[in-house]
C-alpha cells in the first residue's frame, strides 16, 4: 500500500517540468502610492536604476519573493525580472533603491521623465 502510494506521487511530482515550477512559485506585489494613474507598459521597458536619476516621480513600491512555495532559492535574474514585471503592472518606466531581505525584495517604482 505504502509503496503504491509511493510510486504515484513520484508518477505526478515528475509530470512537473522546471519551467511550471518557475511559473507557478514566481510571487512578486506591486502597490501604487501615487495618484498618478498610467498605463502598463512591457517589462522589457523597465530600467533598473543605480543611482537617482535626475528627474522621476516614484509612482508605487514592488516587490518578489526570494523564495519559492517548497523553499527554492530564486536566482538574482528571475528575482529582477519580477520586480520589472511588477513596476511595468503600474506603468512605472524604472526601478530603484533595491533591498533585499530574508524572505522578500522590495523597491521603488518609478517614473522617469
Amino acid at each position: 500500500m505504502l509503496l503504491g502510494a509511493c510510486i504515484s506521487s513520484f508518477v505526478l511530482l515528475s509530470g512537473c517540468s522546471v519551467s511550471d515550477m518557475k511559473e507557478a512559485v514566481g510571487v512578486g506585489n506591486a502597490t501604487r502610492t501615487s495618484n498618478v494613474k498610467l498605463k502598463p507598459i512591457q517589462a522589457s521597458q523597465v530600467r533598473i536604476y543605480n543611482r537617482i536619476p535626475a528627474h522621476y516621480k516614484v509612482v508605487g513600491r514592488i516587490s518578489a519573493d526570494n523564495y519559492s512555495l517548497i523553499g527554492m532559492e530564486h536566482s538574482q535574474k528571475n528575482v529582477i525580472s519580477e520586480l520589472k514585471k511588477q513596476a511595468a503592472s503600474l506603468g512605472a518606466n524604472g526601478v530603484l533603491l533595491i533591498h533585499s531581505g530574508l524572505d522578500q525584495t522590495t523597491a521603488e517604482a518609478i517614473l522617469v521623465k
